[in-house]
């Protein structure tokens, strides 16, 4: 069996560019698969950015929602327990002045 090989008869300097041109084709299909690697959840692979920004976007707002209930849940517990404090004072202070 014999192998044929092939010969490349072009000036040097087409070399060169061709080699260029290889290198940058070998660079993009690299950075491709780099683009979408195994580490990336099942939830994001083949989005494209822009559905990853809207997600990203819409999970902020529901973070934001669920901190300002809390805070206003907080406010609620505040006022509420200054309140009790101030009634168990005065109760308190009552109870004093009758004993």
């Amino acid at each position: 069996m014999s192998r044929a090989q092939l010969i490349d008869e072009r000036p040097e300097e087409d070399n060169n560019e061709t080699d260029v041109v290889d290198q940058q084709e070998s660079f993009e299909s690299q950075e491709e698969e780099v683009a979408q690697p195994e580490t990336i959840p099942e939830k994001y692979r083949g989005k494209s950015l822009e559905e990853v920004v809207q997600m990203h976007q819409e999970a902020e707002k529901l973070m934001v929602n669920k901190a300002l209930k809390l805070v206003n849940y907080e406010r609620s517990l505040t006022t509420t327990f200054r309140h009790n404090s101030h009634s168990n004072k005065h109760l308190n202070n009552s109870k004093k002045k009758t004993i």
